[in-house]
């Protein structure tokens, strides 16, 4: 079952790849960090690697919060 209608996993993969460097972004496994990602209401979040990630649930663009 995919996270979101309007978004595939593989597009959400895609965007949280970006928000990692190179020697990193090949070397994680994201769909098995799926489990993880918590519904906010307006947005998913990530809690990830002591970070988190804000994913819109239309868009499906991921930002890094503090």
């Amino acid at each position: 079952m995919a996270l979101s209608e309007y978004f595939t996993d593989e597009e959400l993969i895609c965007q949280l790849r970006l928000q990692f460097e190179w020697e990193e972004m090949w070397d994680i496994d994201f769909t098995t960090i799926f489990q993880s990602i918590e519904d906010m209401g307006d947005y998913f979040s990530l809690n990830f690697r002591n970070r988190v990630f804000h994913i819109d649930k239309i868009t499906g663009i991921v930002v890094e919060v503090e």
